[in-house]
């Protein structure tokens, strides 16, 4: 069986600071752009609006 191979602590440190840093560049990135609009609700059929009020009805009494 092979030899794993061994790393030095400052190899790990490295490593640990290039992700770290792309993990908050990402982050950056991402907060730079704003949200887009939340999409409208598109009407339903009633038999679907009963279907999730009947729906919501359970999940409320069951908190």
């Amino acid at each position: 069986m092979p030899k794993p191979l061994r790393m030095s602590r400052r190899t790990w440190v490295a490593a640990w600071v290039v992700l770290c840093v792309a993990g908050i560049a990402a982050t950056a990135a991402l907060n730079a752009f704003p949200a887009p609009d939340p999409q409208p609700e598109k009407p339903v059929s009633a038999e679907c609006a009963e279907y999730i009020a009947d729906i919501e009805t359970q999940l409320a009494r069951a908190n």
